[in-house]
C-alpha cells in the first residue's frame, strides 16, 4: 500500500462517499494524513458538485422516540435520504438534545456538507452529519446582541477569505453581527440598509458568495419590493438587479437557488384583481436581463402551501420538476411538475408524517345519586373523570384512574407538559403531578398558613425549566400578589417575589407555558382589571424571581381586554375582545409566531359578535391545531364545558363528540411519555 502512487490514490479516494472514507482513515497513518488534508477535502467536495453524488436531502423534524433507557419522550429529529431515489433513510444526532425541554432547534443553513443549526436557547452550532462532528459557536452576550430577540439568520462560504461564515441580525436586519470559523468570533458589521418584512421566511440564501434575503429601503413600504444580498467576502450590502414587472403591487418572498442560480416567488395581482404567483430564476448572477420565468399560477392554482413559507429548493434529476420547501406550521415538502403545473406531496418511506402518542385528556365532572342505607337523607356528590383518546381519530378512548377520587368537592387538571399532567385538589389533598401513561403519580408538600399564601383564591401554572432540568409548578393567590413556586427537583415550595401585575378573575386562570415561561393577561394595577398586557414567567433558575411583559399586538382601539393565553403550534396566542366605535362587538384571536416579536403578532381570527355563536370568549382557549391544520380546537372552561372545533376558512364551529365520552369536559393536549412524575433527587 505504501508504495501505491499518491496521485493515483487520490483519484480512487476522491470518489468514494465520506462513510468509507471515514473508515479507510485506520489502513494507515498516510492514509490518514491524506483524507484529513485540506487539499484532499476541497477534492473530494468539487468532485461531488461535478459528478452530482453524495448528494443529501436533510428532514428536519419533529417527533416521537424511544431512546436507549426506554424512555419515550418528544424529540426533533433529523433524517437524510438519498436525493435521488429517496431511499437509504438515515437518522441523524442532532447536535442539540431537545427531549422534554421544550425549546426547539432547526436548521437553518447548508454549504458544503456543513449544516448550521440554531436552538432557541443554547445558541448555534456548525454540523457536519457525514463526519459526526459539530462545533459550538461562541454565545452572544447581551452587549453584542440580545440573545432571544427576533432575529434572521444565514450561513455561507467566504470564497476569498476560504472561510465559514454565519450571519445574525435582529430588529429586521438593523443590528448585524458576523462569525468567522476560522477566528471563532463574532464581531459586528454596518447594519444593514434594508427592511426585512416579517412575514417572509428569514434564512438567508447562499449563491455566488453571498447571502440573499427580500426586504425594503428603510423606512418605506413593508411589503418586500427588492432582492438584497450580504458578500461574505468584503461584508458589504448590495441590491441585486430584479425582473422586469408590469404590475408594482406585489412582494418578493422568500429567495432560494435552484442548480446554482438564484430564484425567487413573486406574488401579485393584476389590473383585473386576479392574485397570481411567479417564480423567477436568475440565470447569470447581477444580470437584470437572465431573470427568466419558470413557473406562472393563478392563486386558485396554488394548492400545495402558503407560499408566504415556500422555497424552491432543488431540481429533480431529470430536470421537471422542482422541489419545494415549507417551512410554515404544515412543513410538507412537495414536487412540483414544471409542464404540468401540479403539485405532489413529497413522500418517503418510513420517514414519520405525524407525531407520535399525542393524545386529548378529557377532563369531566360527573353527578351521581347515592343511597345511604343507613340513613333517610340521599345525596348527589360529584365525581372526577378522566379520559384520554388519540387526538387525530378522537378514537380509542380509555378511562384514567386520576390521583384524587374527589367526592363532594372538585379536583382539575391545570397543566400539561411532556406526558405530565399537573392537578388540584386543594380544598382538602392539594396538588399533584401525575403521567397517566405510566400510571405514576407525586403528591406535593401541602402550603399551610403559615407559609404566608392564601390557599382560598389562586391562579396556577405548571412547566419545564429547561435550564435546571426541572418541573415546576407556580401558585399565585389575591390575583397574583403573594406568589409560591415548587420544584420537583427539590420537592419543595418556596416563595419568590410578588407579581408587579393584577390578573382578571374573568380570564381563564391557568397559565400557558410556551418558550420556557408561563404566561397569563393582566393589568398594571387594581383599578382596571380588564386585561390589558401580556406576561410571563420565566421558569429557569437565572431569572423565576422576575415576571417580564410579552409585546403585545398593534390595535386601534383601546376599549379591549385580552383573554386567556394559549399554545397553537408552539406558539402563545391570545384572544383579544373589542368594541368599535359603531358599538359592534369583535372577538379576535391572535399567534405569535415568532416569540418576543412585536410585530409577529398574526391575526388568525376575526369573528364579530353575531359570528362568535359557540361559546362566551371569557372561558375559551385556543388548545391545538387539526391535523391537517385547517381547524383549531377551543376549549372552554366555563359553565358549557364542551370544546368545539372552528373551521378557519369558513369561520364556523362545530362541537366535539366523542362516542363513549361524557357530554360536557375540558380537553387538553398531552403527549405520552415516560418522564417521572416522583422527584429528582
Amino acid at each position: 500500500m505504501a508504495a501505491f502512487p499518491i496521485d493515483v490514490l487520490t483519484d480512487i479516494l476522491r470518489a468514494l462517499p465520506v462513510k468509507a472514507l471515514t473508515r479507510f482513515k485506520c489502513v494507515s497513518k498516510s492514509w490518514d494524513s491524506l483524507i484529513k488534508d485540506p487539499h484532499f477535502v476541497k477534492l473530494h467536495l468539487h468532485h461531488s458538485f461535478r459528478t452530482n453524488s453524495n448528494v443529501k436531502l436533510v428532514l428536519d423534524g419533529r417527533t416521537n422516540f424511544v431512546d436507549d433507557e426506554d424512555e419515550d419522550d418528544d424529540d426533533e429529529k433529523a433524517y437524510s435520504v438519498d436525493f435521488d431515489s429517496l431511499g437509504n433513510l438515515e437518522q441523524l444526532p442532532r447536535p442539540f438534545p431537545t427531549a422534554g425541554t421544550g425549546f426547539m432547534s432547526r436548521i437553518f443553513g447548508s454549504c458544503n456538507g456543513l449544516l448550521a443549526v440554531y436552538h432557541n436557547e443554547a445558541g448555534i452550532a456548525l454540523w457536519n452529519p457525514s463526519t459526526r462532528t459539530c462545533h459550538y459557536l461562541p454565545k452572544l452576550t447581551i452587549g453584542d446582541m440580545i440573545e432571544r430577540d427576533y432575529h434572521i439568520l444565514g450561513f455561507g462560504y467566504d470564497v476569498i477569505g476560504d472561510d465559514y461564515k454565519v450571519v445574525r441580525m435582529i430588529d429586521s436586519g438593523k443590528s448585524v453581527m458576523v462569525y468567522s470559523l476560522k477566528t471563532d468570533s463574532w464581531k459586528r458589521i454596518k447594519d444593514c440598509p434594508y427592511q426585512i418584512p416579517f412575514s417572509e421566511r428569514q434564512d438567508g440564501a447562499y449563491a455566488y458568495g453571498s447571502l440573499h434575503w427580500v426586504g425594503d429601503e428603510r423606512d418605506r413600504y413593508f411589503g418586500g419590493r427588492l432582492i438584497f444580498g450580504l458578500d461574505l467576502g468584503t461584508e458589504e450590502f448590495h441590491q441585486v438587479p430584479e425582473p422586469d414587472v408590469r404590475f408594482r403591487n406585489f412582494g418578493y418572498k422568500n429567495v432560494g437557488v435552484l442548480g446554482g442560480s438564484l430564484c425567487v416567488f413573486r406574488e401579485y395581482t393584476n389590473c383585473y384583481d386576479e392574485d397570481h404567483i411567479i417564480l423567477w430564476v436568475m440565470k447569470e448572477y447581477g444580470v437584470k436581463e437572465s431573470w427568466t420565468q419558470l413557473v406562472y399560477l393563478s392563486r386558485e392554482g396554488w394548492q400545495l402551501t402558503s407560499i408566504y413559507y415556500t422555497r424552491a429548493i432543488a431540481y429533480s434529476r431529470r430536470g421537471d420538476q422542482i422541489l419545494l420547501d415549507d417551512g410554515g406550521s404544515r412543513r410538507r415538502p412537495a414536487w412540483l411538475n414544471l409542464e404540468k403545473q401540479t403539485g405532489q406531496t413529497l413522500g418517503i418511506p418510513g420517514a414519520p408524517t405525524t407525531n407520535n402518542n399525542v393524545k386529548l385528556v378529557l377532563d369531566s365532572r360527573t353527578n351521581v345519586y347515592v343511597k345511604d342505607d343507613n340513613d333517610d337523607d340521599d345525596e348527589n356528590e360529584d365525581y372526577d373523570e378522566t379520559y384520554s383518546v388519540d387526538f387525530d381519530s378522537l378514537g380509542n378512548l380509555e378511562q384514567l384512574p386520576r390521583p384524587f377520587r374527589s367526592a363532594g368537592s372538585g379536583s382539575r387538571i391545570f397543566g400539561s407538559c411532556n406526558g405530565l399532567l399537573a392537578i388540584c385538589h386543594l380544598e382538602e389533598s392539594g396538588i399533584a403531578l401525575w403521567n397517566p401513561s405510566t400510571r405514576t403519580f407525586h403528591h406535593l408538600p401541602k402550603l399551610r398558613t403559615g407559609d404566608g399564601i392564601e390557599i382560598h383564591y389562586h391562579i396556577l401554572g405548571f412547566g419545564y425549566d429547561v435550564i435546571g432540568d426541572d418541573y415546576k409548578v407556580m401558585l399565585l393567590t389575591g390575583s397574583g400578589k403573594s406568589v409560591m413556586i415548587y420544584s420537583l427537583r427539590t420537592d419543595s415550595w418556596k416563595r419568590i417575589k410578588d407579581c408587579p401585575y393584577q390578573i382578571p378573575f374573568t380570564c381563564n386562570q391557568d397559565g400557558a407555558y410556551a418558550n420556557g415561561s408561563l404566561h397569563w393577561v393582566g393589568d398594571e394595577n387594581d383599578e382596571h382589571s380588564k386585561g390589558r398586557l401580556i406576561f410571563g414567567l420565566d421558569l429557569g433558575p437565572r431569572s423565576s424571581t422576575e415576571f417580564h411583559r410579552v409585546p403585545e399586538p398593534y390595535v386601534r382601539f383601546r376599549n379591549f381586554g385580552y383573554k386567556n393565553v394559549g399554545v397553537l403550534g408552539g406558539s402563545l396566542c391570545v384572544f383579544w375582545e373589542y368594541t368599535d366605535r359603531y358599538d359592534e362587538d369583535h372577538s379576535i384571536l391572535w399567534v405569535m409566531k415568532e416569540y418576543g416579536v412585536k410585530e409577529s403578532w398574526t391575526e388568525l381570527v376575526h369573528l364579530s359578535g353575531e359570528e362568535w355563536q359557540l361559546k362566551s370568549i371569557y372561558d375559551t382557549r385556543a388548545v391545538a391545531y387539526s391535523r391537517r391544520g385547517d381547524r383549531i380546537l377551543l376549549d372552554d372552561e366555563g359553565r358549557s364545558r364542551q370544546p368545539a372545533w372552528l373551521n378557519l376558512e369558513k369561520k364556523t364551529g362545530q362541537y366535539v363528540r366523542i362516542p363513549g365520552a361524557p357530554t360536557r369536559f375540558t380537553a387538553m393536549i398531552y403527549v405520552e411519555s415516560l418522564v417521572s412524575a416522583l422527584p429528582m433527587h
